[in-house]
């Protein structure tokens, strides 16, 4: 595998994993009434996994910018795939209608085919980050962190391109009424 593909493999995947943890550590009251809908079991766990997954996904996703621990990182890089997608394949055959917010957006979609191919797309990078070896990217640590950070900046731009866009757009001046009071 050329270290190029292999430096966006691990980039790309470190920058996904950093912003759905940020987002799920943050504000992960929608993924906890989610995963409840699918399994109501949960309960009042359901909170504590998503804070335990938001660590881990933070965790692997450093894991993986670190040529000696990639392929540690590789391996939890599997296990989140596999379980991202038994989880959008559980939503899928159980009719999930509650927004999951995963992957740190803010959006409108139950669990479903989207985290099946999410967790079959990070389950076949870490296959070859595993079988890659450590040190197989085209940059070091450091160039590495800077390209990661580069994509959770334009990935947090994209996934929350309505509030940029309400930020730089002109704004309109309100209209006032004949008597003075502005509507």
């Amino acid at each position: 595998m050329p270290a190029l593909v292999m430096t966006g493999m691990v980039c790309g995947s470190a920058a996904l994993l950093l912003s759905s943890g940020i987002a799920k550590a943050a504000a992960g009251r929608q993924l906890s009434q989610a995963l409840v809908e699918l399994l109501p079991a949960l309960g009042p766990a359901a909170r504590p996994l998503v804070r335990g997954l938001a660590v881990a996904e933070t965790m692997t996703a450093l894991s993986l910018l670190v040529p000696a621990t990639r392929q540690i990182g590789a391996v939890c890089l599997a296990v989140l795939g596999v379980l991202f997608a038994a989880v959008g394949l559980a939503g899928r055959l159980r009719g999930s209608a509650l927004p999951c917010g995963c992957f740190g957006t803010a959006d409108s979609r139950p669990f479903g085919p989207r985290n099946v191919v999410a967790g079959l797309v990070l389950l076949a990078c870490a296959a070859t980050m595993f079988l890659g070896g450590p040190g197989n990217t085209a940059t070091g640590f450091a160039g590495l962190c800077e390209l990661t950070a580069a994509l959770v900046c334009a990935a947090t731009l994209a996934v929350h391109r309505h509030l940029v866009w309400d930020a730089i757009r002109p704004q309109t001046a309100p209209s006032a009424r004949p008597d003075g009071v502005v509507a």
